[in-house]
């Protein structure tokens, strides 16, 4: 185990089937998950120059996946599934609900996997010169034979033990474009021989379970389009394991995805170019926690849309004037003129003893007397019983604001009730009379009530105006007909 970079802490968890070790920087910012290649590789070999960089304004973790690295005493198969689930059960040691994946060659199909699986659980994702995205790999046919035989696997591992020269032509063939190019090239030999002295093949089950004889077992890419979160492909222009056509091809089937292609670098671009990739890997994390842009012409909170909201408008009812002359009565007999739709309509009957002090600003009209025998059930019965009243008490039928409504219009709101008032009731405050009503007063008001709409219907119209002024005029003065009490008052 080589030593990890200052400010690098080193853990490990136990499962089931092995233990994992991992390696987290940085004490606050958004999560970020880190997940090596196959092969000789594993967490400090890829991301050894990527940790502390990110680790500045994230949480950054690195595991060592199953039976590679720290985590090579692993019982059982180390494929697509188990490095799936081995993810999914690290988020949840670590607390961590959701996280950007940064999956590097075989990290790469393993992120993909998971998103795929696990949408809810990945912000963000980022490839790098990944595998498992394409049908076939190049030269498919000798990769097919090479992994079928344990033979190759373990000879490789034993070649590149002790060989450095070994290691270095391997580096400079398969995982870079030009090994002179590295600074710290001797370092990577280092680790890359230290990590196959400690396993028994330098090919993981992965590499067996993902490669058919025709075309490759895993392959994500027709399921792409299922991708929502941001995705960035970074990919090395020279890549000899993953040709760049593929990585235009993925980026392309992701929507949304950005290519970012980097030049004179091959399937390990993370270690040939290090500031480069940085760079582009830093940019990309950082957009992730930058605010939403503002609306261009538009500053502070969004403001209410009230274009679709209808204004609320109180309309006045008008209020019958106490000298109102018989054409201004005819108007306002009319239904429907001056009026809201919205407002109710009171109904006022020739004869009605009602009488309004006022009407207040929305048009609620306030009763000067109150009902002193109670209100009648029906209008109909309301009717009849006024009529008797007056005919039989001799006053008059109506004051002069109900003589300006005789034409037989109504105002009224919704939240005050027609009340019914006899005349003659006593105010309150005052004693009652004592009065029997008499069936003959009943009987009398009747016929005097046919009478009255007959010669009403005989008269032409222009003279109906008078008739009823006359009659009204009459009634100001007691009949003779009706019954008197002992101290000569009106029986009511």
């Amino acid at each position: 185990m080589t030593a990890p970079p200052q400010g690098v802490e080193v853990d490990q968890i136990e499962f089931p089937a092995g233990k994992v070790r991992y390696y987290t920087a940085g004490t606050h910012g958004p999560p970020v998950v880190l997940l090596h290649g196959g092969g000789p590789d594993n967490a400090l070999l890829s991301w050894r120059n990527t940790i502390g960089v990110l680790a500045a304004d994230h949480r950054v973790y690195a595991p060592d996946l199953p039976g590679q690295g720290g985590s090579t005493e692993w019982r059982g198969r180390a494929n697509q599934r188990t490095f799936e689930e081995v993810l999914r059960w690290l988020l949840d040691a670590w607390q961590i609900p959701q996280a950007t994946l940064v999956g590097l060659s075989m990290g790469g199909s393993i992120a993909v996997g998971f998103t795929l699986r696990h949408p809810q659980r990945v912000r963000a994702l980022a490839l790098v010169d990944s595998t498992g995205l394409q049908h076939r790999m190049p030269h498919h046919l000798l990769t097919y034979l090479l992994m079928r035989t344990n033979l190759s696997g373990r000879m490789a591992a034993k070649l590149l033990r002790g060989n450095r020269a070994l290691v270095r032509l391997a580096l400079n063939k398969v995982f870079f474009a030009d090994a002179s190019a590295v600074s710290d090239l001797e370092s990577i030999v280092g680790e890359v021989s230290a990590e196959a002295a400690a396993r028994r093949s330098v090919f993981a089950d992965w590499h067996a379970d993902a490669i058919n004889r025709r075309s490759m077992s895993i392959n994500h890419l027709p399921q792409l389009d299922r991708i929502a979160c941001p995705v960035t492909v970074i990919h090395g222009e020279k890549d000899a394991l993953v040709p760049v056509a593929s990585a235009h091809e993925v980026a392309g089937a992701i929507p949304g995805a950005q290519l970012r292609v980097m030049p004179q670098a091959g399937h390990w671009p993370n270690r040939e170019r290090p500031t480069e990739f940085n760079a582009l890997l830093r940019e990309f994390v950082n957009a992730l926690n930058a605010p939403p842009a503002p609306v261009k012409g538009t500053t502070g909170a969004p403001q209410r849309d009230g274009s679709t909201e209808a204004p609320t408008q109180r309309m006045k009812v008008p209020t019958p004037g106490p000298a109102a002359d018989s054409t201004a009565s005819k108007e306002q007999a009319k239904p429907g003129e001056g009026e809201s739709t919205d407002s109710a309509t009171q109904l006022m009957k020739v004869g009605a003893a009602t009488s309004t002090e006022g009407t207040d600003a929305d048009g609620t009209e306030e009763s000067s007397t109150k009902d002193s025998s109670g209100a009648p059930d029906t209008p109909e019965d309301a009717d009849t019983a006024e009529k008797d009243t007056a005919d039989a008490a001799g006053t008059p039928a109506a004051d002069d604001e109900s003589g300006d409504a005789g034409s037989g219009e109504k105002k009224a709101t919704t939240d005050a009730p027609t009340r019914f008032i006899k005349v003659g009731s006593t105010p309150e405050g005052e004693p009652k009379a004592e009065t029997e009503p008499e069936q003959g007063a009943e009987e009398k008001s009747v016929e005097k009530t046919d009478e009255k709409s007959e010669e009403n219907s005989e008269e032409a119209p222009e003279e109906k105006s008078e008739k009823t002024s006359e009659e009204s005029g009459d009634t100001e003065e007691p009949t003779d007909d009706a019954p008197e009490d002992s101290d000569g008052k009106p029986v009511t």
